[in-house]
């Protein structure tokens, strides 16, 4: 067959198009953003796409609405209108 001896070599450059490259590691400052942006957002899926919607307001993980539920007295969720 023979050597080739071109400056385009198929294969190296096939190589080279897909290397990935690496990520830098976040400063202390930005891994606190994120953390911070994780704890007031989750992600949902509306219409095949990724959204970023608001996390509900939750005490101990618990949602605001049945934590109230499970710590309150019975004239406090009659004075709010909190009955079953």
């Amino acid at each position: 067959m023979g050597c080739v001896t071109s400056a385009f070599n198929p294969i190296l450059f096939y190589n080279q198009e897909f290397m990935t490259r690496k990520q830098r590691k976040l400063s202390a400052a930005q891994k606190k953003a994120k953390q911070e942006r994780q704890k007031k957002f989750r992600w949902i899926f509306i219409n095949g796409k990724e959204v970023r919607v608001k996390r509900e307001p939750e005490i101990d993980g618990i949602p605001v609405d049945d934590w109230l539920l499970q710590n309150a007295d019975p004239i406090w969720l009659h004075q709010n209108e909190m009955w079953e």
